[in-house]
């Protein structure tokens, strides 16, 4: 696993050696979530897995969208 990561209004992308991630308990559940469904999507769609977006996975699953933060899970 590679994590890769923007400072804010920041480039090019860097890759990061750990993440912090400061949220609430429904944010954390949201995300959690997401990473559920990104696995499944996973597992159905091989290697033509390309990427998952939370940002619209919270719109297609009619979640608040809380701040200006992005996951991105690619292969």
């Amino acid at each position: 696993m590679k994590i890769f990561g923007y400072q804010k209004s920041g480039e090019p992308l860097q890759e990061m050696e750990e993440i912090s991630i400061k949220c609430d308990l429904k944010d954390l559940d949201e995300v959690i979530d997401f990473l559920i469904s990104v696995r499944s999507l996973m597992k159905d769609h091989g290697l033509n897995f390309g990427h998952e977006h939370l940002s619209d996975w919270r719109k297609k699953n009619g979640a608040a969208i809380c701040g200006d933060v992005d996951i991105i899970i690619s292969r």
